[in-house]
């Protein structure tokens, strides 16, 4: 009996579907039944996120109306002068001084301005005004903000395109009252999840390679999942895995506590496989991904329910 049967997949399309990347919507049952015995209502109920693919370049193109959209609304204060460049008298606010998360330099927005304002009033407009943390910008030691300094906010929410927007602000005193400032509004967007990047209601195993990050015994293990209510569920949180963000700046990772384990998948489904690394340990991205032979250029980020499934995957192949 076909998995489709078995589990009363709700879209028919999903199980007749395969194609090269797979992608379809199939919510799977709420009851089965697998060789004459009942399943547990949290095994069966296995709500699939097999995903409809994006068409290259769609979240950049997302991210590039959400930057000139945030630069478009970036508050200034009264009075001030937008200018061509940095004043010659404040070279350093020609380059991007502040990088707060994700931050891919060619979708970056700016503009310079000329502000009638002391730099402390400036400091405090921004405060009053756009929410800006301004007690890090101080001298340390002192009361006042610092004659030349960065100010950050995050002003709009996060994508699944692209990061939360951030909007950055340089300033430097060039006068008693007057005082240069580049505005910049950074994010960066994520990898589009195409056809060729999601697996198919069609997959029929899956290969798993489990490697401890360190430990007395690092060797890699491989097991072989046939299991479809396992596969399935395999799929599903690979399918609703993210793209990685295109950025200029390394992400940071973390420090193993405790025995730490990574996992490597293949998916296997009529004519096709699917190859996805573990990526960069400790770091949750880098997950590449080799569709029969071939190298995508797509990286995902990697989350918690991937693991989880391809960990209960194995426990399951083992009893």
């Amino acid at each position: 009996m076909s998995v489709c049967a078995l589990l009363g997949v709700m879209a028919i399309s999903a199980c007749s579907s395969s194609h090269s990347g797979g992608s379809a919507t199939a919510t799977l049952g709420t009851s089965a039944v697998v060789n004459g015995n009942p399943q547990s209502e949290s095994t069966a109920r296995i709500s699939t996120a097999i995903r409809k693919p994006t068409v290259v370049g769609t979240n950049r193109a997302l991210a590039v109306a959400a930057a000139a959209r945030g630069f478009r609304h970036f508050p200034v204060p009264p009075g001030s002068t937008r200018v061509e460049a940095a004043p010659r008298h404040a070279p350093h606010l020609r380059r991007l001084r502040a990088y707060i998360g994700p931050v891919d330099t060619s979708l970056t927005r700016t503009g310079w301005w000329l502000v009638p304002l002391r730099y402390d009033r400036l400091v405090a407009w921004y405060a009053a005004h756009a929410g800006a943390n301004v007690r890090s910008r101080s001298v340390p030691g002192a009361t006042t903000p610092s004659p030349d300094a960065e100010l950050d906010w995050q002003a709009h929410d996060a994508s699944s395109a692209y990061s939360a927007p951030v909007d950055v602000v340089a300033y430097t005193q060039l006068g008693p009252h007057l005082t240069a400032l580049r505005t910049d509004v950074t994010l960066a967007a994520r990898a589009d999840r195409t056809a060729k990047t999601l697996v198919p209601a069609t997959v029929t195993s899956i290969d798993i390679t489990k490697t401890a990050i360190d430990g007395p015994n690092a060797s890699p293990t491989t097991v072989t999942v046939p299991d479809q209510m396992r596969v399935l569920a395999a799929a599903a949180a690979f399918d609703a895995l993210k793209g990685d963000f295109a950025s200029t700046r390394a992400h940071p990772c973390g420090s193993p506590l405790g025995l730490v384990y990574n996992y490597a998948v293949t998916f296997h489904w009529p004519a096709h496989t699917l190859v996805v690394d573990p990526g960069q340990a400790l770091c949750g991205v880098g997950r590449g991904l080799t569709l029969d032979r071939s190298h995508l250029p797509q990286t995902l980020q990697d989350d918690s329910e991937l693991d989880n499934a391809l960990r209960a995957a194995i426990d399951g192949s083992q009893r």
